[in-house]
């Protein structure tokens, strides 16, 4: 290799760490904390270190390497953001030169290169960099064992394989079978494969080796049993589709179709110009098997037992995969002006498309915490007092540590409401505090429609509101308004203007009239229109709510809206009245809300309920809207 050569290679290495740092550290400091991450770190607040693995790693499904670094960082260092975050950022550069290395030995220099920049500007990639969490520190050592194992390979062929190659090959592979169970599913693949080309008088010290790794990697089987007793892997996820496969390639090149037809247009170019010419080695076998066994055991484990396989689980083989597609590179593009061009062509595309298609730099691809936080902490200033903060977390400690780094927290905040029984107790709570405002936020959680609903009956003003991904925030107030209006977006029927309704007692505390519910009467009054009539605008909700005399309300009665065209039901929601039930003997409220699917233009909306039950209880106020809302997967 000429001085020329080996110039430009530094240069274009130089070039994509630079590229690959400014991408993993503007502005990592600032950008909230994800769920995972908070979880983690919350997890090493025990006064000691068994503790913290009992307390700690016991209630996640990981090994015990990365939450044990987190204990002795945080121990030393504190929770600032920013020195949690960097040595994992650290990791994830490594990655990125290792990768450059590899793919200099396995294939060329070009394929090293590229593979390195494609891998510099990928969302899926910066982002896995960046988490304080298994992933950048499991890709490091992955390829780190990767290294060594292509240091046994070569120096087995020269007949002498140095004391350090076997030192760093044994410790690398043990390090990864404590980060994560998919880089020590990695570091198992890569040993087997291994005896493919050791051989001769050095198989039995590599088979040594093996075993030294194995046991190092025992804490972990303690560790994964007591795991298992609070469940199996997975459970949370959805079975992958036949498809998931094709998902994942879309999803990790940015789902941008101008990048994917682009590096497909260069690998098949590449791939036809060497037709004559194979260019196929043994790495090449080796990529296929370490990738074929990691998504074949995560995606057989998901089909026959409880769903693991997420697009995370694949990103210890990622770089390979890249190193793969690269290797077919054509000589035109392998050195000189040729090379230069296409990798400033693969860091501006990429670069780009995460930056412009992805929205990188405006928000996280998570749902957000320190936003939320600061949100309600500027919100509440100016909000009519009393007021009172709602928000809906996982564990509200997570947005607890937001809290304490500003030094500040809602005079009144109430954590996770959920379920209809919630919903019904949080809104009694309310009626009862009658503040002026609520704040309600939300993120990386199950978030009940039906609280939007309540909330703007009561505090009828959004005046404040701001998505993220996968999380919102709201602020509402008393208004002399009434929400919802009848008109164009809502229908109220008080069964005033029926003749069949009736009127009970004053002890009731019933005002004006009600329809009675008995035994026979299968249906109550029903709120029909057309869909299109509430002009929906995208991503809806559609809405129906109902209040009860609940003394003998049957347990299994329904609040129903469904949407049907040409007798044919397109969408159908429900909700059962017994629970919404705070108390028996009291007027109470119920209400069901569902998103409306695609396809259900020109539909006919009907909301009712459904008296499937024996018994006399009386219904009122039956109302049916539809709302407009952010969609909650997608940077807004």
């Amino acid at each position: 290799m000429n001085q020329d050569t080996r110039r430009n290679e530094r240069l274009l290495i130089g070039l994509i760490l630079t590229v690959a740092a400014i991408f993993r550290f503007y502005p990592f400091g600032e950008v909230s904390f994800s769920n995972d991450e908070l979880s983690a770190l919350i997890r090493t607040r025990y006064p000691s270190f068994s503790e913290m693995i009992r307390g700690g790693v016991y209630s996640d499904f990981h090994p015990a390497g990365v939450q044990s670094f987190l204990y002795c960082w945080t121990n030393l260092l504190g929770e600032n953001a920013f020195l949690l975050r960097l040595p994992f950022i650290m990791f994830g550069l490594g990655s990125t030169w290792l990768i450059y290395r590899l793919g200099s030995r396995w294939f060329h220099a070009a394929a090293g290169l590229l593979a390195a920049a494609m891998f510099s500007v990928l969302e899926y990639s910066i982002i896995y960099s960046q988490l304080a969490r298994p992933y950048a520190p499991g890709l490091f050592f992955c390829l780190l064992s990767t290294w060594y194992w292509t240091n046994l390979y070569e120096e087995s062929l020269a007949g002498r394989i140095r004391r350090q190659t076997w030192i760093g090959w044994t410790l690398s592979m043990a390090v990864c079978t404590h980060l994560h169970y998919f880089s020590l599913v990695y570091a198992a693949a890569l040993g087997l494969w291994g005896f493919t080309f050791i051989k001769g008088s050095w198989r039995p010290i590599y088979a040594l080796t093996g075993l030294v790794i194995v046991l190092l990697a025992l804490p972990e089987w303690t560790i994964f049993q007591e795991q298992l007793k609070t469940g199996d892997l997975g459970g949370w996820l959805g079975k992958p589709e036949p498809t998931w496969l094709f998902s994942f390639f879309f999803n990790v090149f940015n789902a941008s179709w101008l990048l994917i037809d682009s590096l497909i247009v260069c690998f098949f170019t590449g791939w036809y110009v060497q037709r004559s010419r194979p260019v196929w080695n043994r790495f090449h076998n080796a990529v296929a098997f370490l990738f074929l066994f990691s998504f074949g055991l995560a995606f057989g484990y998901s089909l026959l037992r409880h769903p693991i396989i997420q697009y995370s689980t694949l990103f210890f083989v990622f770089p390979l995969l890249l190193l793969f597609f690269f290797s077919f590179t054509p000589n035109v593009f392998r050195q000189g002006t040729g090379l230069v061009l296409v990798v400033v062509l693969v860091l501006l595309g990429g670069g780009v498309s995460t930056a412009l298609e992805k929205k990188f730099f405006r928000m996280p691809a998570y749902g957000v915490f320190k936003e939320l936080a600061d949100r309600t902490r500027v919100w509440s200033v100016d909000a009519p007092k009393p007021a009172v903060v709602v928000l809906n977390v996982i564990n509200p400690d997570y947005l607890d540590y937001y809290f304490d780094q500003a030094d500040w927290k809602p005079e009144r905040v109430i954590y996770r409401p959920e379920t209809a029984g919630e919903l019904a107790r949080l809104m009694v709570t309310l009626d009862s505090l009658q503040p002026q405002s609520v704040i309600y936020g939300w993120t990386n959680s199950f978030h009940p429609e039906e609280l939007y609903f309540l909330l703007r009956e009561r505090w009828p003003i959004m005046d404040q509101d701001e998505a993220f991904f996968n999380a919102r925030i709201s602020r509402f107030r008393k208004s002399k308004d009434i929400w919802p209006e009848p008109g164009s977006r809502a229908l109220v029927w008080d069964f005033e203007q029926d003749e069949q309704a009736v009127y009970l007692p004053d002890s009731c505390f019933a005002k004006g009239k009600v329809e009675r519910m008995i035994s026979g009467r299968e249906f109550s009054h029903t709120l029909e229109c057309d869909l299109d009539s509430l002009h929906p605008s995208g991503y809806d909700v559609l809405h129906a709510r109902c209040r009860f005399f609940s003394g003998a309300v049957p347990p299994d009665a329904l609040l129903v809206v469904s949407i049907e065209k040409e007798k044919n039901n397109l969408a159908y929601f429900s909700a059962t009245l017994s629970d919404w039930t705070i108390k028996t003997g009291k007027w109470q409220e119920a209400i069901i809300s569902g998103v409306i699917p695609e396809g259900c233009t020109g539909g006919k909306v009907k909301a009712y309920v459904w008296n499937k039950g024996a018994g006399e209880w009386w219904l009122d106020d039956l109302a049916l809207a539809l709302t407009p809302a952010p969609y909650p997967y997608e940077k807004p």
